[in-house]
């Protein structure tokens, strides 16, 4: 009984240490944009999102979903492509639990496109042993970049890879809201001033 604790223990923290070795690196640009030049990167305030059939759900809440989606009408939708191989990046999810509530509550439906190098292994380790804090939506893996594919600017490794979309799913801004207060303030305010 020993030996099958101290090898499952064992088995975790390699698995622990292995993501974390193929995790995207911390030192990559995270400078994001201004705020005022939130709609305007790379002309994509024009651009409409696309979405790719091919896309796994991961529901480990078992929220209920009407076609694949939490809200049946909402006026806005922040898309979030994120890298579950990356420790910062899987770190931020608590930072996305404690605002998706009320993202919830402002009828915004929030949709998690995940890529990971590790077949979602470590993030699906950290759910199942409640290490990252519940939030009230799925998650989409993308399995073989097919979003990124169909999405010409999106791109890996960028940390303000978080789109704010009307209903029609066309860009209205874009930055990393999570770690950048000033384009959080700016999200939530245009979410507010449509309500």
């Amino acid at each position: 009984m020993i030996k099958i604790k101290n090898h499952l223990f064992f088995h975790g923290i390699l698995t622990i240490v292995f993501c974390y070795c193929i995790s995207c690196n911390d030192n990559i640009n995270k400078q994001s944009p201004d705020v005022s030049s939130l709609s305007s990167k790379e002309s994509i305030s024009h651009s409409k999102i696309k979405w790719p059939d091919s896309l796994v759900t991961y529901n480990p809440f078992n929220i209920k979903l009407v076609k694949g989606r939490v809200l049946k009408k909402c006026k806005f939708k922040l898309y979030a492509y994120l890298n579950l191989a990356c420790s910062s990046c899987i770190a931020d999810l608590n930072s996305w639990a404690n605002v998706a509530p009320y993202l919830k509550d402002k009828g915004v439906e929030l949709i998690f496109v995940c890529y990971a190098k590790d077949d979602f292994e470590y993030f699906k380790y950290l759910y199942e042993n409640k290490d990252l804090k519940p939030i009230p939506f799925p998650f989409y893996f993308d399995l073989k970049f097919y979003f990124q594919n169909a999405n010409s600017f999106v791109k890996n490794f960028q940390p303000d890879q978080i789109f704010l979309t009307d209903q029609f799913d066309n860009i209205l801004l874009q930055g990393d809201m999570i770690n950048t207060k000033e384009i959080y303030n700016s999200m939530i305010k245009k979410i507010n001033q449509t309500l």
